[in-house]
């Protein structure tokens, strides 16, 4: 059995769902709006929010759902954002005859920067969305999901997949959270996709150049060892 909560969107049908098993204990809405949805729950001993979004196709609109995910970020909590944010953030995620829009994206990638969040690798296929037109065919990367450095502390970064498209002209998706936490000692994990950062090269080549003494494997290790360290305050 399972049960569910949805969000308010006044005189309109509810568009936004969270759906969970009977058994466990029941998410506490935390904010809840026409475009979005966010619930706070207990994970194996840990405080996690997910929130469920569906942008508006209006820009002006979309502004007041960056300023509720902004303060949904104020929390400090794990946190993780799954939906359709009716906006692409790069150029090259859309493919078609219509315009790329460049204010939109700004915007968008303003709220990202803001939240400090960070999107879930992506697997399957690239484009979410299409207007499933013969002439005119348009395709873009509408919906996506994001997670901040608390989740990727504890869970690490699980990834999401884009599912098949069926009925519907946006294309499931899918992110599943580890069946336990991130151990604390766990080992030194590399992330993919750090290297899309404009930054990452600059940061490994101004660490490895660094002079060290000692034999050259003694030399090897410390230079990793400092790696790693960078590494892992550049990441957060």
């Amino acid at each position: 059995m399972a049960e569910l909560i949805h969000n308010s969107c006044h005189d309109k049908v509810p568009n936004l769902w969270f759906v969970w098993k009977n058994s466990l204990v029941r998410p506490v809405v935390v904010q809840s709006s026409e475009q979005l949805i966010s619930v706070s729950l207990e994970w194996n001993g840990q405080k996690v929010v997910l929130s469920m979004t569906h942008a508006s196709y209006l820009r002006l609109d979309c502004r007041n759902l960056w300023v509720d995910l902004g303060i949904v970020a104020s929390l400090s909590l794990l946190w993780a954002v799954i939906g359709d944010f009716n906006a692409t953030l790069y150029s090259h995620e859309k493919r078609g005859p219509s315009r790329f829009n460049v204010g939109t994206a700004v915007e968008f990638q303003a709220m990202v920067d803001a939240c400090e969040l960070i999107c879930f690798p992506s697997q399957r296929s690239k484009f979410t969305w299409t207007n499933n037109k013969y002439r005119g065919h348009v395709e873009a990367v509408l919906d996506r999901s994001f997670f901040n450095a608390c989740w990727l502390d504890v869970f690490g970064d699980r990834g999401q997949q884009v599912l098949h498209r069926s009925v519907s002209d946006h294309a499931p998706i899918l992110f599943a959270l580890a069946t336990t936490p991130k151990p604390k000692n766990a080992p030194f994990h590399f992330h993919h996709f750090w290297m899309e950062e404009g930054s990452f090269e600059g940061l490994v080549r101004e660490v490895w150049i660094r002079e060290v003494r000692g034999s050259p494997i003694g030399r090897l290790v410390q230079k990793l060892k400092a790696m790693k360290g960078a590494l892992k305050g550049w990441a957060r």
